[in-house]
């Protein structure tokens, strides 16, 4: 099985979720495609330019940058409906390319004492 990792620093980190996947699936052939401090948009352009350069097709997308999206969106550096049309593209293509896709959905934590659900914390897209 053939897995692209497409994500932020989290999916970088030593120790951290890919290390683990990568444990866990040692039959797997695992492309590790992170970069941090960027969000979706990055990833989508990523995944364009691997096709471009003719990748060896994944069974397996996974694509993680909801922690960096979340971020970037607090900042103003994008808004839903740009970020709802980059994961649409992401979805078509990885569905063109016959690809699986799964959209690992880190979250931001939620403010000191808070719980862990509510609108005023969790963005939504």
């Amino acid at each position: 099985m053939r897995l692209l990792l497409i994500g932020g620093s989290n999916t970088g980190i030593r120790g951290g979720w890919a290390r683990q996947l990568a444990a866990l699936m040692p039959e797997a052939e695992i492309d590790n495609q992170y970069l941090g401090v960027v969000g979706s948009l990055f990833g989508l352009l990523r995944l364009l330019r691997l096709k471009k350069e003719g990748w060896p097709r994944p069974d397996v997308v996974v694509f993680e940058y909801a922690l960096n999206d979340s971020y970037i969106m607090l900042g103003g550096g994008v808004d839903a409906p740009l970020l709802q049309w980059v994961l649409e593209d992401v979805v078509t293509l990885c569905a063109r390319e016959g690809a699986g896709l799964l959209f690992l959905c880190l979250s931001l934590p939620p403010p000191e004492g808070e719980r862990l659900a509510g609108p005023h914390w969790m963005i939504q897209v």
